[in-house]
């Protein structure tokens, strides 16, 4: 045989090789076309090393992509409430809640409304135990149970609706009919 014959035939067996194990690791038959749903799934949950997918996990895998888009989101969204908390606890501490616009005030509903998303997905990412990973949802609640939990949902609670809530009441009183009236007019 030729060297281009030989490297035709090389090729060929790489392919079907690389097609058998890719139908072995996503646990399909060998031909069968992912739906959109698999391929969201398997884009979105199931962990990368370079270029190429591997070990199906039964949870989110905490190598995956939308893992990582969570892990960068809550990061960036860390270092906001890092900067702005101390500034508005420095500069509006002492003002009555009615007194001051704080502009921010629907930017941090959402960020504590998304910290506590984070916490209930936290449940359904798989971890790393002694070097092993776990894919159980029991076993990952147990985990995030006895380390980081209670931690996370003090660091979590949606102060910002407390804000939110009491400004509400701000402006409005009752008359002797019994009906809200803005105390501005």
């Amino acid at each position: 045989q030729t060297m281009v014959q030989l490297k035709a035939n090389l090729l060929e067996r790489q392919k079907v090789a690389h097609a058998k194990q890719s139908a072995d690791q996503y646990g399909s038959p060998q031909g069968h076309r992912l739906t959109a749903w698999e391929q969201l799934e398997s884009l979105l949950f199931a962990p990368v090393q370079g270029d190429r997918f591997y070990h199906r996990s039964r949870l989110i895998h905490p190598n995956s992509l939308f893992a990582s888009i969570l892990f960068l989101v809550s990061g960036v969204l860390l270092m906001y409430s890092a900067v702005q908390t101390p500034l508005e606890m420095g500069f509006y501490w002492n003002q009555p809640l009615c007194d001051f616009d704080l502009t921010t005030l629907q930017f941090n509903m959402f960020v504590d409304i998304f910290f506590c998303v984070e916490v209930l997905l936290t449940f359904f990412i798989g971890t790393w135990d002694s070097g092993n990973y776990v894919d159980d949802v029991w076993m990952v609640s147990w985990l995030y149970f006895k380390g980081r939990f209670w931690f996370d949902v003090i660091t979590s609670l949606p102060i910002s609706w407390v804000s939110w809530a009491g400004r509400q009441s701000c402006g409005t009183s009752t008359d002797a009919d019994g009906e809200q009236s803005n105390a501005v007019e």
